[in-house]
C-alpha cells in the first residue's frame, strides 16, 4: 500500500527536470530556484555540454536538490542527475539519490539503444539487473519529456503527445504566445504551455528565440510551486560528473524459464473490458491438466514480476512463478492495466476496474486446455489480496485462497498509521508535526468525500482509485469467503500489521472457513528480512534480501492439500 500524502509530492517534484536543447559555443550553467508559497525548497542546476569524448553530441546534465519539503520527515533529500543525448532525443542515464529516515540510497538507471529494443540496466547499492523493453518511438520517462518540449514546433503544431515507459501519454498544448514572464534575469516573451496528465497539471514558460525554459508553475498538496530560472553563467571548467557517468557492469543474463528442463513459459494475451492485458503462463514438467494458480500483484502500478517500472526491481512474481512450478502448479502473472505490456491507463483505473481484470485473467487462465479448472487457487500480495478474496466471493471458480500481507482495515486508517510510524522511524518525535501531515491527508479524504477532484485546486492523483477505497470495508469480503485460505504475514511488516491477519484468521473461525495463519518473524511487506530493528521504506531498494524459502515452502505444501 502507498500513502498519497508522500507519494503525490515526489512524483510531481520528479517532474521538476528543466532544460535548454540549444547549442552553446561554450558550456553554460542555468541556476532554478523552487519556490513553495515563496519560500526557497530546492535548486536545479542545468549543464550544457559536449560529449568530452567525440566532442560532437551535446549532453544536457540537470542536478535537482530538494533542501526542505513541507510534510516530509526532517532531513529528506532527493537528488536527481539525468544524461540526455539531445541530437537523438534519447536518456541514457539517471540517477536519483534520496536520503530518507538517515539513510541513503542510489538507484542509476541506463539506457541503451539497439535494433528496436531498450536495455535498462538499473543498479542498486552492488545489485544489477536488466530489462528489455520494446522501443516505440516515445520519450522513456518524464524527465526526458521536458528535454524535448523546448525543441517542438509551437507556431505550427500546438499540441504535442508523448508516450511514456510503462504509463500511457502526456499531452502538451500551446494555450497562449507572447506571455511576459517576469524572472530575475528579464522579461521574456515566450509561450505558455501546459503539460497535463490525470492528477498533474504544469505551466511552462518557454522561451521563443532561445527554446528555453524560464518558468514552471506547479502544485503540490503542500501548496503552489514556482520554479524559475535565475542565472545564466559561463562554465570555465567542466566536465560530466561521476555519479551520472557510472559504468554498471552489465549482469548476466538471467536464464529464461523456456530453457530449462523444470518448466516453460509462454507469452499471452487475454482481454478484460475493452483492453487487451499482457502476462506470462508458466507451465510445470510433466503431462497435464495441471493444477494451475492466479498470482495479483500489490498496489501501485506494477508489472507481472510485480516490479515498479524504472523502480524497484526484486522479481517477485517471477521467483514464486518459477517455485510453483517446481511443485507441479501452472501460473499465470499478468501486467496491470497500463503497466508494461498491457493497455489500458493505469492512472484512471479503480480498484473495481482491478478486480475486473483479476475476474478475466482467472477466466482466461482456466480455459486453457493444458489446466484442470477444479483446481485453481489465487494468491493475492497487499492489495492483490484484497483483489483474490473479492473475485473468490463472487466467482465459484477458485478452489484455495493465499492472502499475503493482505490488509483487514480500512485504507484511511491504514494511511494515518503508516504516516505516523515513518515519521518516528525518522526521528521525528513532535506530535504537532505528524498531526499536521495526517491533517493533510484527511484533507483528501474530506475532498473524496464530497466528490471532489482536487484539494484547494491541487488534482488528487489516481482519484478513482482512492474514491473506491474511502468507504471501502475489507472485512465486508471476507466474510464471503467459504474456499480454505492460507494467511501469510510478516512480523515487522509496517504495512499491513500482525492485528489484519489475525482479524482476517477470526473472520474464517466464525464462519468455519478452513485456513492457515503463518506468522513469519523478521520478515516485512514484502516477505524479506529486515536487518535492522524497524522496516523502512528504504529496504525496500535492496536487492540482496531474498525471501526465505519456508515461506515458498507454505506455499506449495498448502496449495497440494487444498487443490
Amino acid at each position: 500500500m502507498k500513502f498519497l500524502w508522500m507519494g503525490a509530492m515526489v512524483f510531481c517534484f520528479t517532474f521538476f527536470a528543466l532544460s535548454s536543447t540549444f547549442a552553446q559555443e561554450k558550456p553554460v550553467e542555468f541556476h532554478y530556484a523552487i519556490l513553495l508559497k515563496g519560500e526557497k525548497i530546492g535548486k536545479i542546476l542545468l549543464r550544457v555540454l559536449p560529449d568530452p569524448k567525440s566532442q560532437e553530441e551535446i549532453y544536457l546534465h540537470q542536478v535537482q536538490t530538494l533542501e526542505k519539503m513541507p510534510g516530509m520527515p526532517a532531513g529528506t533529500r532527493i537528488e536527481e542527475a539525468t544524461l540526455f543525448n539531445a541530437k537523438q532525443k534519447k536518456p541514457l542515464r539517471y540517477v536519483v539519490e534520496q536520503t530518507f529516515a538517515q539513510q541513503k540510497s542510489t538507484s542509476l538507471f541506463e539506457f541503451q539503444y539497439q535494433k528496436g529494443q531498450i536495455n535498462l540496466v538499473q543498479k542498486i547499492g552492488d545489485t544489477v539487473t536488466q530489462q528489455s523493453i520494446p522501443l516505440q518511438g516515445g520519450v522513456l520517462d518524464p524527465l526526458s519529456l521536458l528535454f524535448l518540449l523546448p525543441q517542438e514546433n509551437w507556431e505550427t503544431e500546438p499540441t504535442h503527445s508523448y508516450n511514456l515507459l510503462n504509463s500511457g501519454k502526456i499531452v502538451a498544448r500551446l494555450l497562449q504566445k507572447d506571455v511576459a514572464v517576469p524572472t530575475s534575469l528579464d522579461t521574456f516573451q515566450c509561450y505558455q504551455v501546459e503539460l497535463g496528465k490525470e492528477g498533474l497539471s504544469q505551466i511552462i514558460y518557454l522561451n521563443e528565440q532561445e527554446k528555453l525554459i524560464v518558468r514552471m508553475e506547479s502544485a503540490s498538496l503542500a501548496g503552489p510551486v514556482v520554479t524559475l530560472l535565475e542565472e545564466i553563467s559561463p562554465l570555465s571548467v567542466f566536465q560530466v560528473p561521476e555519479l551520472i557517468t557510472i559504468q554498471p557492469s552489465l549482469p548476466a543474463q538471467p536464464r529464461s524459464l523456456s530453457e530449462t528442463s523444470e518448466f516453460t513459459e509462454k507469452e499471452v494475451v487475454f482481454p478484460s473490458q475493452d483492453i487487451m492485458l499482457s502476462g506470462t503462463l508458466t507451465f510445470p514438467r510433466g503431462k497435464p491438466p495441471f493444477p494451475a494458480v492466479l498470482l495479483i500483484a500489490g498496489s501501485g502500478p506494477v508489472d507481472r514480476n510485480e516490479n515498479v517500472p524504472q523502480g524497484i526491481t526484486l522479481n517477485t512474481f517471477s521467483e514464486l512463478a518459477q517455485r510453483l512450478a517446481e511443485c507441479g502448479f501452472a501460473v499465470l502473472r499478468y501486467d496491470k492495466r497500463g503497466v508494461g505490456k498491457s493497455g489500458g491507463d493505469f492512472a484512471s483505473s479503480g480498484l473495481y476496474d482491478l478486480v475486473e481484470d483479476a475476474r478475466s485473467a482467472l477466466e482466461f487462465l482456466t480455459a486453457q486446455p493444458e489446466i484442470d479448472p477444479q483446481k485453481v487457487a489465487l494468491l493475492g500480495h497487499s492489495e492483490g489480496g484484497t483483489i483474490a478474496c473479492m473475485v473468490a466471493a463472487q466467482s465459484p471458480i477458485a478452489s484455495a485462497l493465499v492472502l499475503m500481507a493482505t490488509p483487514a482495515r480500512s485504507l484511511v486508517e491504514l494511511v494515518k498509521e503508516q504516516i505516523t510510524y515513518l515519521y518516528l522511524i525518522s526521528g521525528v518525535k513532535d506530535s504537532r508535526v505528524i498531526q499536521e501531515a495526517i491533517a493533510q491527508q484527511e484533507k483528501i479524504f474530506e475532498a473524496l468525500a464530497q466528490g471532489k477532484k482536487d484539494v484547494e485546486g491541487v488534482p488528487i492523483p489516481l482519484w478513482k482509485w482512492w474514491k473506491d477505497y474511502l468507504h471501502f470495508n475489507p472485512q465486508e469480503w471476507f466474510q464471503k469467503i467459504r474456499i480454505p485460505t492460507l494467511i501469510l504475514q510478516g512480523e515487522k511488516d509496517y504495512q499491513v500489521k500482525t492485528e489484519d491477519a489475525l482479524k482476517i484468521a477470526e473472520i474464517l473461525k466464525q464462519n468455519g472457513v478452513a485456513y492457515e495463519l503463518v506468522i513469519f518473524p523478521n520478515l516485512d511487506h514484502l516477505f524479506r528480512p529486515v536487518k535492522g530493528e524497524f522496516s523502512s521504506p528504504e529496504e525496500y531498494l535492496d536487492t540482496s534480501r531474498a525471501i526465505p524459502q519456508e515461506v515458498f515452502q507454505k506455499i506449495c505444501t498448502f496449495l497440494k492439500d487444498a487443490l
